[in-house]
C-alpha cells in the first residue's frame, strides 16, 4: 500500500493547502499591483507640469507613457530583488538552523523551507510582468490630462 492510499485525508489537505498557497500569492501580487498603480498615479500627479511641458515641447504622449512604464517596472523590480533576496535569506536560516521545531505526530522535526532557483525565476518574472501590464494602463491616464490647461 502506499501512503496516498492509506491515508486520502492527509493527500487532500495537501491539495489544499497547495490551492490556498496560490490564492494567497495571487493576493499578495494584486496588493502589489495596487500598491504600484498607487505610485504611479502620485507619481505622474506630482510630474503632470513636466508632462504637460514635454508635450507643449513635441514629444508624443506614447514616449511619455514608455518613460513613466519603465519608472514604474524599475521601481518594482528593485522591490523584487529586494523582496527575493529577503526571502532566500529567511528561507535559508529556517532550513539550515531549524528555527522551527514540529511535533512528534509529524514526519520530519521542524518546517522546511527550500528556495530553488525555479521559484526565484517564476516570480522574478510573474512579478514583472504584472508590473508591465499595471504600469502600461495606469499610464493611459496622461492620454486624459488636459495639458494645456496645466501649463496655463
Amino acid at each position: 500500500f502506499s501512503w496516498q492510499e492509506l491515508y486520502p485525508a492527509l493527500l487532500d489537505a495537501l491539495k489544499l493547502e497547495r490551492w490556498a498557497m496560490f490564492l494567497i500569492l495571487i493576493l499578495v501580487a494584486c496588493i502589489a499591483s495596487i500598491t504600484t498603480i498607487a505610485l504611479l498615479m502620485m507619481y505622474m500627479f506630482h510630474q503632470r507640469a513636466t508632462f504637460a511641458l514635454f508635450t507643449a515641447m513635441g514629444m508624443r504622449t506614447v514616449q511619455l507613457r514608455v518613460i513613466v512604464t519603465l519608472v514604474g517596472v524599475a521601481i518594482t523590480c528593485m522591490a523584487t530583488a529586494a523582496g527575493i533576496v529577503l526571502a532566500t535569506g529567511i528561507s535559508f536560516l529556517l532550513e539550515q538552523y531549524k528555527l522551527i521545531a514540529l511535533p512528534d505526530i509529524y514526519y520530519i522535526d521542524h518546517v522546511p523551507a527550500h528556495m530553488d532557483v525555479s521559484t526565484v525565476i517564476l516570480v522574478i518574472c510573474l512579478m514583472n510582468g504584472v508590473s508591465l501590464i499595471t504600469s502600461w494602463l495606469t499610464t493611459g491616464l496622461i492620454k486624459k490630462m488636459n495639458l494645456a490647461q496645466i501649463l496655463r
